[in-house]
């Protein structure tokens, strides 16, 4: 409307194509990690209703040895029905030798006396037989794909952002993607309004996602950050809303780093700063 009323076109920024390249990759994986959280959830529901004790026999309940599990038997039943040395066999390959005779023992007592419903077991099993074989497909996939990104990230911007505590790499090449020239941020609050921080959650999602992933691993890791979440928690605010506080603060330092080209120096606590 502004433009049709008084002609006011401003200039747009083309990224370079590396960039758009890199942020075509990030943006794929963080499609990928959703299609797999997705799967997994349910998964989780289908192995509730045929052998809901599956969950708590191993620490990860979409690990691979109890992946491995569904996917070559299935429920309850056919566990409890299959022989102990196929179990082990599966068992201490998925684990790759952490476990053996004892868990398959472990799994196949659980299996005879699991409260697991029979009703519509057999569809149910090939569900979950099915999904476990696509989380398994999509892990190797995405395994594959943060080579790629490895190779397409900037190798001195990657180092710039993996210098500032809570960010890793893929969380360095998913910001570097986004945000692309730093310059065209005016302040911190255009990045965060850019990664829908603002409480909008109408900007990047992958952005997003990556800044609140960095702030809550921040938030322990830095004093600084670590403070400014106690402050936040000790006025009430929920752990949520305190992490999305750290993430806007992350905002204005991965800006100044990308800007000055020169690692993050960690600050000291907001106690000490009060104490001084």
């Amino acid at each position: 409307a502004e433009f049709a009323r008084f002609k006011r076109l401003g200039p747009s920024r083309i990224s370079p194509e590396a960039a758009e390249g890199l942020k075509q990759l990030t943006r794929y994986r963080h499609h990928l990690v959703t299609e797999r959280t997705s799967l997994k959830n349910r998964l989780t529901a289908a192995c509730d209703r045929i052998f809901p004790e599956l969950a708590s026999l191993f620490s990860d309940k979409h690990g691979a040895t109890a992946m491995a599990l569904v996917r070559e038997i299935g429920s309850a039943r056919a566990i409890a029905a299959t022989d102990i040395r196929t179990i082990e066999r599966v068992v201490r390959t998925a684990s790759r030798g952490h476990h053996g005779r004892a868990k398959a023992e472990e799994v196949k007592h659980a299996a005879k006396h699991s409260v697991g419903c029979s009703f519509a077991e057999g569809a149910l099993s090939f569900e979950a037989k099915h999904i476990a074989a696509l989380i398994g497909h999509l892990d190797a996939e995405i395994d594959a794909l943060d080579e790629e990104i490895s190779r397409a990230v900037d190798p001195e911007t990657d180092e710039l952002l993996r210098s500032i505590p809570g960010i890793g790499p893929v969380c360095a090449a998913t910001i570097a993607a986004e945000v692309g020239d730093p310059d065209r941020f005016g302040d911190p609050r255009k990045l965060m309004a850019y990664a829908g921080l603002d409480m909008s959650k109408r900007g990047s999602a992958p952005l997003r996602n990556a800044l609140m992933t960095a702030a809550d691993k921040a938030r322990m890791r830095d004093p600084y950050f670590g403070d400014y979440y106690g402050q936040m928690r000790s006025r009430g605010k929920h752990h949520y809303v305190a992490v999305s506080g750290c993430a806007r603060k992350l905002c204005g330092v991965i800006l100044a780093v990308l800007r000055e080209r020169r690692p993050y120096e960690r600050r000291p606590s907001i106690q000490s700063q009060d104490r001084g």
